[in-house]
């Protein structure tokens, strides 16, 4: 299983790193344990029924074992189909399932050696020993390769058939001194069977096992892939115990830092993250390493859709509604640079729409991947390495000399994210990245009145005032950001009756819902 380094909670919200015990996969276990029984029960049942039959009609063979294992086997596979079982339940029927058929096949065939002896048919003596044999081999080989069970457990059943036989083989040469029931062939076809099925159960638990690894991060089960990209690959997840969705990400440590600086870099991330409340920036519910030296994030699970995604397949957004989504995202930034925190990756890719209860429209900031704490001055980031994405980037981010990245710069990719969803444009894309990188640190962009007719002044102006190459020249804060909107009164014009309408319309109403990616 998967070792893991999760956060814990306190009352006030601090963050301490701890190892804690793996998860077992008990449910995992129970669910398969009772499929393989009914199985086996099933089987056994039909085989028993045909012995019997064949039994009734040759009327060679006392019937009595096999009518009574015939029961026994009918009541169990009924048992197991009425409904799912406590695993030590399914224990026990596993018990009576397997030890009602190695109890028929040793008095059934005892019985029948015992007579053959003392008729002097050796011959006879000697083929049934061979069924015998046959038959319980078979059945601790079924054990050890079809149940999900570990080498021990199967020692263990193997252990206790073959002393049922080697038992009852030594009482009747007390009792028959003319027969051989112990010997060279019986000892090594069971020592061959023991073989088969303890190395097969252990070959076969261990893939299993790695397989629900591989399925599993912590406490959470993986289900399905969500989006994948060269920093990692995210998951729609579901709690082990609590059966609550949620979205896992799994980040990929820089192949350019150390694994130490991976570890200082995701710990502060995951530290900063947990301290914030804001109904607007996504709820982290735990956070670990995995083995595989790969870190995640426990999210909650969102539906709807990302900016991104919102403009190239509605368009861009009314003027009203862009400045409704503009200030939810001002209220979590706010939060993060009250707590000295900047995201340093705000685009549309990390500001979700969503449904959230009986709100629409409720927006959701993403991915505090990048975060940077402005009282953190242990250096762990990477020199001569730009982070940020080429369309969404600030100057202070490509030329350091320009000032330190702070608060400001996230009101310049607000600015960004700003002028998308009013335009469905970048504010700068040229033909390649460096194009595009350098523009943002020296041109001008277009004024959105360019591409918008009659988009409002004193709007416009708020956002290329986000836009401006010194950080000194843009708003001092997220919250005069915020406060700027609200004075223009835009965003009044849109409410939760309009929005609800827009979602069933447009999303609620459509085949599939787009989640947190």
């Amino acid at each position: 299983m998967i070792e893991t380094v999760e956060c814990e909670y306190k009352c006030n919200k601090d963050v301490k790193f701890q190892t804690t015990t793996p998860v077992n996969n008990s449910i995992l276990d129970k669910d398969l344990l009772q499929k393989r029984l009914k199985a086996v029960s099933f089987v056994m049942f039909f085989g028993v029924a045909i012995f019997y039959i064949r039994g009734l009609y040759a009327q060679d063979q006392p019937m009595g074992q096999q009518l009574v294992t015939l029961c026994l086997l009918a009541v169990s596979t009924g048992v197991l189909m009425i409904r799912p079982f406590s695993l030590r339940f399914l224990r026990m029927m596993e018990v009576f399932v397997f030890g009602s058929m190695v109890l028929l096949l040793i008095a059934k065939y005892f019985s029948v050696i015992i007579a053959m002896g003392n008729k002097g048919d050796f011959a006879a003596v000697t083929l049934n020993q061979v069924y015998l044999c046959s038959g319980l081999v078979n059945i601790i080989v079924v054990y050890g390769l079809f149940l999900p069970n570990n080498w021990r457990r199967t020692l263990v059943f193997v252990a206790v058939t073959a002393s049922g036989y080697f038992v009852t083989a030594i009482w009747v040469n007390f009792s028959h001194n003319s027969l051989d029931l112990v010997n060279l062939w019986t000892v090594t076809y069971f020592l061959f069977g023991a073989i088969i099925s303890c190395s097969g159960s252990y070959v076969i638990y261990s893939l299993r096992k790695e397989v629900l690894d591989a399925k599993n991060v912590g406490r959470y089960k993986l289900i399905d892939k969500l989006a994948s990209g060269g920093m990692g690959e995210v998951w729609h997840a579901e709690h082990q115990m609590l059966a609550r969705p949620a979205a896992v990400k799994l980040v990929r440590p820089d192949v350019n830092e150390t694994s130490e600086d991976a570890v200082v870099r995701f710990e502060r991330e995951a530290e900063a993250i947990a301290k914030l409340d804001s109904p607007h920036t996504v709820q982290i519910y735990d956070f670990g390493i995995t083995n595989s030296g790969d870190f995640y994030y426990a999210m909650e699970l969102l539906k709807g859709l990302d900016l991104d995604d919102f403009v190239d397949k509605y368009g861009h957004f009314p003027i009203a509604r862009g400045v409704y989504v503009l200030q939810q995202i001002c209220k979590s930034l706010m939060e993060a640079h009250n707590k000295g925190l900047v995201h340093r990756d705000i685009k549309p890719g990390n500001i979700f729409l969503s449904r959230r209860g009986c709100e629409y429209d409720f927006v959701k900031v993403l991915d505090f991947g990048m975060v940077k704490r402005d009282w953190d001055s242990q250096k762990i980031t990477q020199e001569n390495v730009i982070n940020g994405t080429p369309t969404f980037i600030a100057p202070e981010m490509i030329h350091r000399e320009k000032g330190d990245i702070d608060a400001r710069t996230d009101i310049y990719l607000l600015g960004c994210v700003a002028y998308w969803i009013f335009t469905g444009r970048f504010v700068f894309f040229k033909d390649n990245i460096l194009a595009t990188v350098l523009a943002h640190a020296s041109s001008e962009p277009k004024r959105i009145c360019e591409f918008i007719e009659d988009f409002p002044e004193e709007l416009d102006d708020l956002v290329m005032r986000c836009l401006e190459k010194e950080p000194e020249n843009r708003p001092a804060s997220v919250k005069d950001v915020y406060v700027g909107l609200e004075k223009l009164g835009y965003a009044r014009e849109w409410n939760q009756v309009l929005a609800e309408e827009w979602w069933r319309a447009n999303i609620l109403g459509a085949e599939s819902t787009t989640y947190w990616q």
